[in-house]
Formats: C-alpha cells, structure tokens, sequence
C-alpha cells in the first residue's frame, strides 16, 4: 500500500481569456502547466518526492467557515 503524492493547482482567474477560448485551447493550456510543473518538480524534488498526479481545479473546497476543506 504506497502513499502517493497528488499536486492540486488553482490557477489564476482569466475570465477574458477563457471566454475568448475554445475549449480545446484551455486543454491545451493546462496541459503545458502540468508540463511545466512536472519539470519544474523533477528539477527541484528528490525521487520519492515526485507527484503521482497534478490536478487542477477550479477553486479549493471550502468549508462553511471558509477554510480550506481537507476530506
């Protein structure tokens, strides 16, 4: 049973930039973020460090007190 580590990313809004978008260019888009992250990741981390998987979303849950909801 091996712990994995899982990278969540909350971008930066662009709402202009989005609507102007298809959404095959926003694809696109974050995939070269996960790119990057995974190189810049790989650059500076130490093997066991690594991601597993880096996920973006759209904001963090959170709860009704507004703190970032950890479950």
């Amino acid at each position: 049973n091996q712990k994995k580590i899982v990278v969540y990313l909350v971008l930066e809004k662009q709402d202009e930039i989005d609507k102007i978008q298809t959404e095959q260019q926003n694809v696109d888009r974050k995939k070269r973020i996960i790119n990057i992250c995974l190189e810049v990741c790989k650059s500076k981390l130490l093997d066991y460090m690594q991601p597993n998987r880096i996920i973006i979303l759209e904001n963090l849950p959170l709860t009704p007190n507004g703190k970032i909801d950890r479950k």
